[in-house]
């Protein structure tokens, strides 16, 4: 699993088309690596309304965490 924050690292990862606004929090595979993509943490300090969509993203990836920790 690979966690990008923010869309400067979602480009260059993911797709060079990737809109961080549209596309956060979606879970994508890639060369057998599940990837996601949420805000970056300096965006909270412009716009602290980001925060609740983060902390959405966030909770998708804990229970990704959890999925990998049960096939084990």
């Amino acid at each position: 699993m690979i966690v990008l924050l923010g869309s400067i690292a979602a480009k260059t990862i993911i797709n060079e088309d990737f809109k961080i606004t549209r596309q956060h929090g979606q879970w994508i595979c890639k060369n057998g690596f599940n990837l996601i993509a949420t805000y970056h943490p300096s965006a909270f300090l412009r716009n602290p309304s980001m925060k609740k969509e983060a902390w959405e993203d966030f909770k998708k990836i804990r229970s990704k965490i959890d999925e990998f920790s049960i096939q084990d």
